[in-house]
């Protein structure tokens, strides 16, 4: 399967921060301070009046405890969509992503590490439907060719490199399930070598994903969510055995964490203020409170 590496970005730009646990305000935002212990990190994020998450700093103790890193993400925004990111280490630039739109698509997505180009992604449209994306290789370009049969409820995308097809993935959409087929040319030209299979709830969350390698089921992952569309529960099973429990409090930060083959358990007890904002974590593992995180959260004043 070819993994087209914009997604990272999206990702990024959809969690804002790598913490599990974060505030989620009702007020916009203007800083937040997060002191945290676990990871020793002292992270800083800061935020424009609408919202978007414009810097994050990022100290951290090395291993050694002798030295800090300092990371810092720089983020630009372009009509409301992320127009570039910029990745710091010790104040020099490694990396920057950088995206172009039309409207709500995304047309180009490029990386450059240390002035030199390593993704770049280009993608049309037709009727509103993603047709073609190419990125460019140094071996060849890997096109991914889009054909849709509403019909049938089918998306069936070609996968070329350097002119030669590699892989097909068909995609079934019926109703709340969606069936994801990936075919490896010549090897799986009949059969499929991986298949996911999806069921959405009402609000189209996933709460059920399986995937089967050559028809066996290795993994799948079950989630529930409450009639507020909050998560309340994520468990993880490999090879048809149950590996690992999350559970989560009504703000949607997780609550209890459980390895099913180690039983090892850990608590996270969250506190909030006035207005609904995580102020601070205690991990406690083993019935004992082993690090913590707390929040200093400043907000821009409402006019």
């Amino acid at each position: 399967m070819i993994h087209f590496r914009h997604y990272s970005l999206i990702l990024l730009l959809l969690a804002s921060t790598t913490y599990a646990q974060k505030p989620k305000s009702l007020k916009k935002l203007k800083t937040v301070h997060i002191i945290d212990s676990c990871a020793t990190e002292d992270v800083q994020q800061r935020f424009d009046t609408k919202g978007q998450l414009t810097e994050e700093v990022a100290n951290k103790q090395t291993f050694l405890g002798s030295n800090n890193v300092v990371y810092r993400d720089a983020f630009l925004y372009d009509g409301g969509k992320t127009k570039r990111i910029q990745h710091f280490c010790n104040d020099t630039l490694i990396s920057e992503e950088l995206t172009d739109y039309k409207g709500d698509n995304l047309i180009r997505y490029r990386e450059i590490i240390k002035g030199r180009t390593t993704a770049d992604e280009t993608y049309t449209y037709h009727k509103g439907k993603l047709q073609k994306m190419v990125s460019v290789q140094p071996g060849g370009d890997v096109v991914r060719e889009t054909k849709y049969d509403n019909a049938l409820g089918l998306k069936e995308t070609t996968i070329k490199n350097a002119g030669i097809i590699t892989g097909v993935e068909k995609e079934y959409r019926n109703g709340n399930t969606r069936t994801v087929e990936f075919y490896s040319i010549p090897g799986d030209s009949l059969k499929p070598s991986v298949t996911q299979a999806y069921i959405y709830d009402d609000n189209n969350n996933i709460i059920d994903l399986r995937t089967f390698n050559r028809g066996n089921e290795t993994s799948r992952e079950i989630k529930r969510y409450d009639d507020a569309n909050v998560l309340v529960s994520h468990k993880l099973f490999e090879n048809g055995k149950a590996v690992s429990e999350t559970l989560y409090d009504l703000s949607g930060n997780i609550l209890k964490e459980t390895n099913l083959t180690t039983k090892e358990v850990t608590i996270y007890e969250n506190k909030y203020n006035k207005i609904g904002d995580l102020v601070s974590v205690t991990i406690i593992k083993n019935g004992q409170p082993s690090c913590r995180k707390n929040y200093t959260i400043d907000y821009w004043e409402e006019r």
